[in-house]
């Protein structure tokens, strides 16, 4: 009966020892998850439920690009070279003005009449800056969804870019906010353009800026764009618009 009292003893060894395994599961459900969010961090915060600000927004409007948005492929734009023959700035004005395209506003070359034509302007292009004209996409959007799904930003809607200049970290700091009452946050000047916008603005010049592409009230999807020059440009930009 040796044999036997030594088989029962090994049993309820095993079984405690499955039992505290399975306790520790239990009472510790977060250490998978734990483990997960270190390999797919961004992957676990999209997963997670939604905060109660966001959420109402996000929840209620799903992601919904406009539908008459449609990106331009590079074949499409002035090459280079012949960016470099053609752009220049005549009496303090670009020689280019602005056309809607595909859902959104593009830079394009005056024709004869004094109207943005077909040949069209690269917006990533750094010939643009020598002519006063910046475009970038904001950063930071996705952490201020409800802001632009509360807004109108298909173009040309006005943005206003305020200076943050106590930013320890990024002294050229600029924001994007939207026009209307309150002047939400929708995002900010990436850094490269900020260098160069930031001492404009701090030397008192008059900067305006409108979106090239952006949702309508109640979308979230379609990119957004934004251009920035001095107000008079702008202005003569916005009548040439076609």
């Amino acid at each position: 009966m040796g044999w036997l009292a030594v088989a029962v003893a090994v049993a309820v060894v095993i079984m405690v020892v499955v039992l505290s395994r399975r306790r520790d599961v239990v009472e510790e459900p977060w250490r998978d998850d734990t483990d997960l969010r270190g390999v797919f961090g961004r992957r676990s915060r999209a997963a997670a439920p939604p905060s109660s600000t966001a959420g109402s927004a996000r929840g209620s409007v799903p992601f919904s690009p406009d539908p008459d948005y449609a990106s331009i492929p590079r074949s499409e734009y002035l090459s280079p070279a012949a960016e470099a023959r053609r752009l220049r700035v005549v009496d303090g004005m670009p020689n280019v003005g602005l056309r809607r395209e595909r859902g959104q506003l593009v830079l394009a070359l005056l024709d004869e009449g004094g109207a943005a034509g077909r040949t069209l302007i690269d917006p990533e292009s750094a010939a643009l800056q020598g002519l006063g004209l910046h475009v970038f996409r904001p950063r930071g959007l996705s952490l201020h969804e409800p802001a632009i799904e509360a807004a109108a930003l298909h173009p040309p809607a006005p943005v206003v870019l305020r200076r943050e200049p106590a930013d320890p970290d990024f002294p050229d700091a600029i924001d994007v906010c939207s026009a209307e009452p309150g002047e939400a946050l929708l995002g900010s000047v990436d850094r490269a353009h900020a260098a160069v916008l930031a001492p404009l603005m701090d030397a008192g010049e008059e900067l305006s800026a409108i979106t090239l592409s952006g949702p309508r009230a109640g979308r979230f999807g379609t990119p957004v764009a934004v251009l920035a020059a001095r107000s008079s440009v702008l202005d003569a930009l916005l009548l040439t618009l076609r």
